[in-house]
């Protein structure tokens, strides 16, 4: 899972970094390293390479209004085929 989350602030950093500074003024201001976790589902539905399986199969029950159209969206063309398992998230930091 941390190698998605690098991508995706790589790609923030990219999106922002393009914009002007006219544009950027239109954006609130956003939180992105306070170290807080949640056990609340996000509101936008992720591509599927980004959830983490163990936590849908746990609370997917609890959260089955939030988490009923998860595993539909698919992933971008760069990701078809990957999927990050408990292992394989436990072994990214050692890359």
């Amino acid at each position: 899972m941390q190698q998605v989350m690098k991508v995706l602030h790589q790609l923030r950093d990219i999106h922002w970094n393009a914009l002007s500074t006219e544009e950027k003024s239109t954006y609130a201001y956003r939180v992105t390293e306070s170290g807080h976790s949640s056990d609340i589902p996000p509101l936008r539905t992720p591509y599927d390479v980004a959830i983490d399986h163990a936590w849908y199969e746990a609370n997917n029950g609890q959260y089955k209004i939030a988490t009923g159209n998860w595993y539909q969206l698919g992933n971008p063309p760069e990701w078809e085929g990957v999927r990050l398992d408990e292992n394989e998230a436990d072994n990214e930091g050692d890359e």
